[in-house]
């Protein structure tokens, strides 16, 4: 009976061992993430160092930050923007250690401030429209109302649409500014994603 008693005991004290183990690296990470404005205040202190003017500053924005718990850095991505929109691909890493920029440095892609200078920033083509010429050029039947999003964020410039029967996920609008790979102009464009069930799809 004892013998029993103390096998029960130290199983369930091996289980706790191993939930607390699994447990503390996510309780570890969250507890020392800090406040947004954080990141912000860093991103203008360091200004200098990664190269960032005034105007700079006005026209980016912060897509992703947080701390890593590996490499003890404060991790920042910034995005480009131009009349307020993201400029594709155009977003610079930067690490921070003890409140100072320890590697990275801003990339600045100034064709499309002297392309795209007497757009208006506002698209010619709509979400849904956009979504379903992208359908029909991956060979997907799209039935679902496209005049009205499931979602979009505040700036009406990142749109969510339901599904349809051949995509696994919602289907996702976001404008940017692209640029023509022939003359390197920038234009307004609508970056899909669909994630479709098809193999063949183009």
């Amino acid at each position: 009976m004892f013998n029993l008693l103390k096998k029960v005991i130290m199983k369930s004290f091996l289980q706790f061992l191993l939930l607390t183990f699994l447990l503390t690296p996510s309780l570890s990470r969250s507890q020392q993430q800090p406040p947004a404005n954080y990141f912000s205040n860093l991103v203008k202190k360091n200004a200098a160092s990664i190269g960032l003017s005034a105007a700079d500053l006005a026209s980016t924005r912060i897509s992703d930050a947080y701390y890593d718990n590996h490499t003890r850095l404060y991790m920042v991505y910034l995005q480009q923007t131009f009349k307020s929109v993201d400029v594709y691909n155009a977003i610079s890493s930067l690490a921070f250690k003890d409140e100072k920029l320890a590697s990275g440095k801003y990339e600045k892609n100034i064709i499309v401030e002297k392309t795209a200078k007497k757009l208006s920033g506002k698209p010619g083509l709509s979400a849904g429209s956009a979504l379903q010429k992208a359908a029909t050029t991956l060979g997907i039947s799209y039935a679902n109302n496209l005049n009205t999003p499931l979602q979009q964020s505040a700036d009406g410039r990142r749109l969510e649409f339901e599904k349809s029967e051949e995509l696994f996920d919602n289907a996702v609008a976001e404008l940017k500014w692209v640029s023509d790979n022939n003359s390197n102009n920038f234009k307004l464009s609508w970056n899909i994603s669909l994630q479709t069930k098809k193999k063949n799809a183009l």
